[in-house]
């Protein structure tokens, strides 16, 4: 039996990602203050970072799941895996994301860390989001080592070049 999804209002969606990224955000800036004085980077202890990369992995998902309803008149798609989300967005709106991807690469302060402190890592969408569909249970058992998957770039930049996507077409969800 194939699985569907009850048709829903794209706002809505829209609505809760916000809310998980806030809250991802508000961890991340506890996290940055509670680095030693006088270090520029202290490598982040999983135990503190994983709740954070949670509410951001839900955040990511919830706007993939918004484009994917515009997309596809309310349907929000089905799963947790933002590779399948993402593939099953219009060709268009994929280039959107990739656009605004670009940018956060031009832009963003944390590449420039993560060059210097993994140095051939190809940050592109596809390693963010592809072999992520048990990214959850990863993150919050990541005392267990890793278990599947490669390396993971800074989520952060996708969730935003994704909100950033859904914004570029309804300008007047910002707050």
């Amino acid at each position: 039996m194939a699985k569907t999804s009850k048709k829903v209002d794209p706002r809505d969606i829209f609505k809760y990602a916000e809310s998980f990224k806030e809250a991802a955000e508000l961890l991340n800036q506890k996290q940055v203050r509670s680095k030693p004085s006088g270090v520029k980077y202290a490598p982040p202890d999983a135990a503190h970072v994983s709740p954070m990369l949670t509410l951001d992995t839900l955040a990511l998902e919830l706007y993939l799941k918004c484009l994917h309803a515009i997309d596809h008149n309310g349907d929000a798609g089905w799963g947790h895996d933002p590779w399948a989300l993402f593939t099953k967005l219009k060709p268009g709106t994929q280039k959107s994301v990739h656009v605004f991807y670009t940018e956060q690469l031009k832009t963003h302060p944390a590449v420039n860390l993560v060059n210097k402190n993994e140095p051939n890592i190809r940050p592109t969408i596809e390693l963010c989001l592809q072999g992520k569909e048990n990214f959850f249970q990863d993150i919050r058992y990541f005392f267990e080592g890793r278990k599947r998957g490669g390396p993971s770039f800074f989520w952060p930049l996708t969730r935003i070049a994704v909100r950033n996507t859904i914004l570029a077409i309804n300008p007047n969800w910002k707050n």
